[in-house]
């Protein structure tokens, strides 16, 4: 397949025979979905099921008007504008949890004739069953959907990897396939358990001939729920007997009271993307009791804004010091970089206890390609590790590849063999350093690669927002992180964080480690 620049909505257009999206991604039970379908044929059907420990399907239906409506220009920023085809009120004895809709083009036979969108359903009684929230990354699925134009990383990179970013994203539109639902054959972000390359060999790019064969966007791999890190721990969660309820993260600014009634907040696998307003919530709710348990990597790296009554997210990202409109004004705390840049000045460190810029990447392209996968244990005795006989230095999660793709971390020096926060990058400075493992914020430009994934536009990134300059001696000193496990009190509350986004895998795989010291989290998080 040629891979020349490429019209994103005729493109859309010549792949799918239906696409499906709804005015809003986060309900209540007894509200009204408003349903937006363009499809080629007359004739089609429509599926939701909750996904939990199994797929339940809850209402089926057939329709007979199929219409197919153009894709404006830039869809992916603002929108389709296409009209209701439908609506339905949601019954009052619906469970919370991810619903996924399923849409499918009569006579069309095949993965284009059908297309997948998603709502998560709130619970009709926050807190009264259940104590513990799931809130969904879904600012990163927004982030990465290239559907109708681009994602907050390029174009059609199956077509153009280097296009042009959108620094928008519209709820207003179907979903790149392959985000939300993982694909057969699609890989993992991270090199899988036990793989790794030989002498002078070079990973590159393992994403971009499944991505060109399958027709879907190169970064459909990085983001989404069904058979990825979020529905993996959902199901773990619900077989294992846990009450839980869950929302989207623009909850947390619909409902600035939307945690009162609980006493965990779970985030799972690759949660990169938050407003002020939902750090002001969290860190508030925290500070006065609630407890936060992280199993994401790369988390709360990127400070977002919502507009159109949270219909748009904006994201400038790389290119905020030049392009953002804040930048220069009275709301520059609000500019769309890195939460740990000092045009902010609030890392995420003092939420989370890590960040990303004294971690990096693993077992991703060529950052720490051959490791072990796994974090090697420091501090056993920290109650998060009873009852699983680890001891200090052992290895926990190799087998499954628990320690890849993107991490967290933190500046620390050692004192008697063990590791110790400094505080200098904002994290707790009593905060309990309990496992580690290498990663790498960028690839080596000096190897003679030829393939490279990362590069070292991260760490140039990072070199100029956190330290002041990209410069050699800068990118140098934020080249060699780690993926760090950490727990700390914040105020009243509470916070474990693994440090990595692969921690699901742990559970799916069984791994009776990773499995016990995530019951000893939500257990001693839901006393």
């Amino acid at each position: 397949m040629s891979e020349s620049k490429h019209n994103p909505a005729a493109d859309s257009e010549r792949r799918g025979a239906i696409w499906c999206y709804t005015d809003n991604l986060s309900y209540a039970p007894g509200e009204t979905v408003a349903f937006h379908i363009s499809c080629k044929q007359s004739n089609y059907s429509i599926e939701i099921a909750r996904l939990g420990a199994k797929r339940e399907v809850v209402w089926e239906r057939r329709e007979s008007s199929g219409e197919w409506h153009s894709i404006p220009e830039k869809a992916n920023e603002t929108g389709c504008d296409w009209p209701v085809a439908f609506t339905m009120d949601i019954p009052v004895d619906w469970r919370s949890g991810y619903y996924q809709i399923t849409v499918r083009a009569d006579g069309v036979e095949g993965r284009w004739g059908e297309s997948e969108h998603f709502f998560v359903l709130r619970s009709a009684n926050p807190g009264r069953d259940a104590k513990m929230l799931f809130v969904l990354s879904t600012n990163t699925y927004l982030a990465y959907n290239s559907w109708g134009g681009g994602s907050l990383y390029s174009s059609k990179a199956v077509f153009d990897f280097h296009a042009q970013k959108a620094n928008r994203a519209s709820i207003l539109r179907p979903f790149e396939p392959g985000l939300l639902s993982k694909l057969p054959g699609a890989p993992r972000t991270a090199f899988a358990p036990g793989q790794k390359p030989g002498m002078m060999e070079q990973q590159g790019r393992p994403y971009r001939p499944f991505s060109v064969e399958a027709q879907v966007d190169y970064w459909t791999v990085a983001s989404g729920f069904a058979g990825r890190w979020e529905e993996i721990f959902v199901k773990w969660l619900e077989e294992n007997g846990y009450n839980v309820d869950y929302a989207i993260q623009y909850d947390l600014d619909r409902d600035p009271k939307l945690l009162e009634p609980y006493q965990l907040y779970l985030s799972v696998g690759h949660d990169e993307y938050w407003s002020w307003q939902e750090r002001d919530v969290l860190e508030d709710w925290i500070d006065r009791g609630g407890s936060l348990a992280m199993f994401s990597g790369n988390s709360v790296f990127w400070q977002v804004r919502y507009e159109d009554d949270g219909k748009t997210m904006v994201c400038y990202k790389y290119d905020a010091p030049q392009q953002d409109p804040v930048m220069g004004t009275a709301e520059e705390k609000y500019a769309t970089t890195l939460w740990s840049s000092r045009t902010i000045n609030r890392p995420e460190n003092r939420l989370t206890g890590v960040s990303m810029t004294r971690g990096g990447y693993a077992r991703t392209g060529m950052t720490v390609p051959r490791g072990a996968g796994g974090y090697t244990i420091y501090r056993p005795d920290h109650w998060a590790f009873d009852g699983t006989g680890l001891e200090y230095g052992d290895v926990l999660g190799s087998e499954e590849g628990i320690v890849g793709y993107e991490n967290d971390g933190c500046a620390f020096t050692f004192r008697d063999g063990l590791p110790y926060p400094t505080g200098e990058d904002g994290s707790p400075i009593d905060m309990d350093i309990l496992a580690m493992a290498p990663a790498s914020l960028g690839e080596r430009l000096d190897r003679g690669y030829t393939n490279l994934l990362l590069g070292e536009s991260d760490l140039a990134l990072a070199a100029r927002e956190v330290l002041g300059e990209d410069t050699p001696e800068n990118r140098n000193r934020l080249r060699h992180g780690n993926a760090t496990m950490v727990s700390f009190c914040r105020g009243l509350g509470k916070v474990f964080n693994s440090g990595g986004t692969e921690w699901a895998y742990g559970i799916k795989g069984v791994n009776p480690f990773v499995e016990k010291i995530t019951h000893n989290v939500l257990r001693k998080f839901l006393q």
